[in-house]
């Protein structure tokens, strides 16, 4: 039986358990950003973690991911945040591993008409449902992409990130914010480029 509140809950003050969205320009310091979380393990899809101090594993491909996914739910570890390092490389893996398994060059060849884009979305599905599952927070990083979108009063462009609008359905729901990094450059009084 389900009994209501009598209280209000109290706001967590850990970051451990945040779930977030960072999207920016390549080498605008998302990674940098991301480094000073303590106990993070990054997944790193893509170089550029060389010259951080990181715990990280590189996968290149869709089973490496889950191999490492199974290894956070089966070992004893201190990671209390994951970071996949980029979505956008791994939603390729994924595609591909979908092509592979059906013997399809693009992930629109496999099947019937849109059975590979259904495919992609119930394989994101189980594997982010399980992550969200291992209760870690869970922080992910995309590129950008400049859209224009309609409005009222015409089109707006406007930064969005780079990952398929597919993949987009399944993650934004499931972040607590989603964060823009970018760096505004300006002139001081001495005439120097400053950020």
């Amino acid at each position: 039986m389900i009994t209501l509140p009598t209280q209000k809950q109290k706001p967590s003050n850990s970051l451990n358990k945040l779930s977030m969205l960072l999207y920016g320009a390549p080498k605008i310091g998302k990674s940098t950003f991301c480094s000073r979380i303590d106990n993070a393990l990054f997944i790193a899809t893509e170089p550029g973690l060389n010259y951080l101090e990181t715990y990280n594993v590189r996968v290149n491909s869709w089973l490496e991911f889950l191999e490492v996914m199974a290894a956070l739910k089966r070992e004893k570890h201190d990671f209390k945040v994951i970071i996949i390092d980029t979505i956008d490389r791994l939603c390729d893996f994924c595609d591909s591993y979908i092509c592979e398994q059906a013997k399809a060059q693009t992930i629109g060849d496999v099947g019937g008409y849109g059975k590979g884009y259904a495919l992609f979305k119930t394989e994101m599905n189980r594997v982010f449902q399980k992550i969200y599952a291992m209760d870690l927070g869970v922080v992910i990083t995309s590129h950008t992409v400049l859209a224009e979108i309609p409005t009222p009063s015409g089109k707006q462009t406007q930064y969005q990130p780079s990952v398929q609008k597919r993949i987009q359905d399944i993650i934004i729901p499931l972040v607590d914010i989603i964060g823009f990094a970018h760096s505004v450059m300006s002139i001081n009084k001495e005439g120097d480029c400053v950020e």
